[in-house]
């Protein structure tokens, strides 16, 4: 939890240049609600989507400062529509094939004009950099069924497959910000 404060801040002031005030946020796979409470503090309406277990740890830290939803975001509703969808260092756990179903339902989430937001560190067209996002990836590799580090090129190809327009990437520190908007 406090690890994640600084990149929480600094994700949260990217997110909120974006939205308008009040927006409706869902942070999906939100665990221990870092970046939900930045959220939170920037005035936007804010849901966790998480496992039951982690929601009931959550909801222990936060009380009732947001929403909640448990369950299998693979297979349950997400609810919605949100202005936003923001998925922390969810992708590198997963496959290509699961990244691209997850992206979909995310976007059906979306209201029109809604934007999803990925963090995570993704490798550039070669594959080779940069080296902490070549490295992590290897770890997954021993510790998911099919995670690895994706590649930008990757993620575009998920938005494009679920109706998202171009995604843009903005490097922050140790990792990057990937934002992809449903069109209006």
């Amino acid at each position: 939890y406090r690890r994640s404060s600084a990149s929480a801040e600094v994700s949260a002031d990217w997110v909120a240049g974006r939205l308008p005030a009040g927006a409706r946020v869902l942070d999906l796979g939100g665990g221990h609600g870092r970046y939900a409470e930045a959220f939170r503090a920037r005035g936007f309406v804010t849901t966790i989507f998480d496992l039951p277990l982690v929601i009931e740890l959550a909801r222990e830290r936060h009380g009732d400062a947001f929403a909640y939803r448990a369950g299998n975001f693979h297979q349950d509703e997400l609810g919605g529509p949100y202005d936003a969808v923001f998925l922390s260092n969810i992708v590198h756990g997963e496959s290509p094939a699961a990244n691209a179903a997850l992206v979909a339902r995310v976007a059906r989430a979306l209201a029109p004009g809604g934007v999803v937001v990925f963090k995570d560190m993704f490798l550039d067209e070669q594959g080779r950099e940069p080296e902490n996002a070549v490295f992590f990836g290897l770890t997954m590799l021993f510790y998911t069924a099919g995670g690895r580090s994706h590649g930008l090129a990757d993620v575009a190809a998920w938005c494009r497959e679920a109706g998202l327009e171009a995604p843009e990437a903005v490097g922050v520190d140790t990792f990057t910000l990937v934002f992809a908007q449903k069109p209006k």
